[in-house]
């Protein structure tokens, strides 16, 4: 009986004893994780997924989540890094598509980078309460309708720049 109880005491210390061991190598690994630059995840990134084309991370408003552009898709970083999902990040709580919000950004810069040059722009009447930016095709019936009626929107107080593609 007491042979036993030595052994199981043994088996016990020596469980603790590697118990104590995995966890501080886990916590080292962990510090060391977390220690990581962002560069350093876009490289992880870039390696593992194949192109250059990432930003650099960014925080998210859950914490230890982390957002980046990869091509013309969001991908969320989880782990310190360790692993990546490529989707939409949706709030269940307030039904909000967080990664849309992101989209929509990109939009607007894109959006505000054409140059006022490369637009048509009818201004409004007396104080503009609103900017159309519009997009439209020079062979589209749709579109040439729209620009008969181009008056009445500035009418209503609307600035109107309008962008038009043209065939090649």
């Amino acid at each position: 009986m007491i042979k036993t109880c030595r052994f199981f005491c043994f088996l016990l210390t020596l469980s603790a004893s590697t118990f104590a061991v995995a966890q501080a190598a886990k916590s080292e690994a962990s510090a060391e994780e977390s220690a990581r630059p962002s560069s350093e995840l876009t490289r992880l990134l870039k390696l593992r997924l194949g192109t250059d084309n990432i930003d650099e991370p960014t925080e998210t408003a859950i914490k230890g989540v982390y957002q980046t552009r990869v091509g013309d898709k969001f991908a969320y970083l989880v782990d310190n890094g360790r692993f990546v999902f490529i989707g939409d990040l949706i709030d269940l709580k307030t039904a909000k598509n967080l990664t849309e919000v992101s989209r929509r950004g990109l939009i607007v810069n894109k959006i505000n980078a054409i140059s006022n040059d490369d637009m048509v722009i009818f201004p409004a009447v007396t104080n503009e309460k609103a900017v159309l930016n519009i997009f439209t095709d020079v062979s589209c019936g749709y579109c040439k309708k729209l620009h008969e009626e181009v008056h009445f929107l500035q009418e209503k107080n609307k600035l109107i720049k309008i962008f038009s593609f043209q065939k090649k």
